[in-house]
């Protein structure tokens, strides 16, 4: 019975998160006066946001991540990277797909997390990446996945006009960031996406997003 009981009060909390977060996305939406941009992001941030504002995804780095320096590589060499092809490198150990980007700057490999195999997540690469809008683009970082002071650094010097670094602490040389308070783990962030509380957010939520997005409409 009291499991029964503590099962029960679970999924209300849950229902009652999920629908304090449509309501404050709802808000939002309505805020939001950029609708057609491009998120270039090292992991899965991106595609929640899309979700978040039921956008059209303009961009190829959906439901995937790109570890470090390989994330760097690929920003410093955008074009000449969504121009190669994607060779399939076979499964991780956890039996996720895998693709490498060969470029004369070095080699860009993607994590496919989210996809059931390497045909399937290379068409939808293939696809995303021919709606950039090349004029409406921001740029993501996210401090994990092996992201170093020096890639932070790197990513703080690139030409893009729209960027941002989330951190999990604050950094005095590096001026495009923010930190992700409480929602960090072994000196970078933990994911990002989960829920930070019972009142209907996530710990991404802690950025403006409508802000930032809204610098280009």
């Amino acid at each position: 019975h009291y499991q029964v009981v503590k099962n029960v009060n679970i999924f209300c909390a849950k229902v009652r998160k999920n629908r304090l977060r449509q309501i404050r996305l709802m808000f939002r939406r309505m805020t939001l006066r950029n609708h057609d941009f491009t998120i270039i992001c090292n992991n899965c941030i991106g595609g929640c946001v899309y979700h978040d504002f039921h956008a059209e995804f303009l961009s190829p780095t959906i439901n995937l991540y790109i570890p470090f320096p390989d994330f760097i590589t690929f920003l410093k060499n955008i074009k000449e990277a969504l121009e190669a092809p994607v060779e399939n490198i076979g499964i991780d150990s956890n039996g996720t797909p895998r693709g490498r980007i060969k470029i004369l700057g070095g080699g860009i490999t993607l994590v496919f997390l989210h996809y059931k195999d390497f045909e399937e997540a290379n068409d939808a690469w293939e696809r995303r990446k021919s709606r950039i809008n090349w004029n409406n683009l921001f740029i993501v970082l996210v401090e994990r996945d092996g992201c170093t002071l020096n890639d932070l650094r790197e990513f703080n010097s690139l030409p893009f006009e729209h960027k941002i670094a989330f951190t999990y602490r604050k950094y005095d040389d590096i001026d495009n960031s923010f930190v992700i308070r409480n929602c960090s783990e072994q000196h970078q962030l933990g994911n990002i996406m989960q829920w930070s509380g019972k009142l209907g957010t996530k710990f991404y939520d802690q950025f403006n997003w409508v802000r930032f997005l809204n610098q280009k409409s």
